[in-house]
């Protein structure tokens, strides 16, 4: 038996490295594209090439939020989950607890908060969470307390990242979505 697990990690080993050098000569992982495998990250046992660009490189503009206790990184035309706010579906909300604001490189970091920086958001519907399930038990009492719970969350999409009264990041609307799309058409 031992040596049929010896065996099995020997030859785990080698496909992992053979899918590696597969993903190093492929183009979009490879030298030609914009991430290239440096070396073999193992996570649940499956080969992944780590990419030698961050991805958070290429988000211009984003900021970190507190809200519901929590704090979250945001970015414009993007939804999050957080904590059940007084709102309305289709309703804006804005978050004034803004801890960190990044606008191409430019960085405010606020004690503790930025001042003049906003997050403007709309609600896009009111959620649940997977319930969970809290069992208390006492041994050798007959005491057995078995209760369900069920977070109630929202979905809120970033509409603009306002920094000192001027908008730093904004969601892209409709209007400027067919607007290259008429130049490209008249061209």
């Amino acid at each position: 038996m031992d040596v049929w697990l010896i065996f099995c990690s020997a030859h785990l080993r080698s496909t992992r490295a053979a899918r590696l050098r597969e993903a190093a000569a492929s183009p979009t992982l490879g030298s030609g594209g914009k991430y290239r495998a440096l070396r073999p990250c193992w996570t649940r046992g499956k080969a992944v090439a780590r990419t030698a660009l961050s991805p958070f490189k290429f988000m211009s503009c984003y900021a970190i939020i507190e809200t519901g206790g929590k704090q979250m990184r945001v970015e414009a035309g993007r939804f999050y989950d957080i904590e059940l706010l007084q709102a309305e579906p289709d309703e804006k909300v804005t978050i004034d607890k803004v801890l960190f604001v990044n606008n191409d490189g430019d960085i405010s970091v606020g004690a503790p908060y930025v001042s003049g920086a906003t997050v403007e958001g709309t609600v896009m519907q009111t959620l649940r969470s997977k319930k969970v399930i809290v069992y208390k038990m006492q041994p050798k009492k007959k005491t057995r307390k078995k209760r369900g719970h069920r977070q109630n969350y929202m979905r809120l999409n970033i509409d603009s990242i306002s920094l000192g009264g001027s908008v730093v990041g904004s969601a892209p609307t409709a209007e400027t979505a067919e607007a290259p799309a008429t130049e490209a058409a008249e061209a």
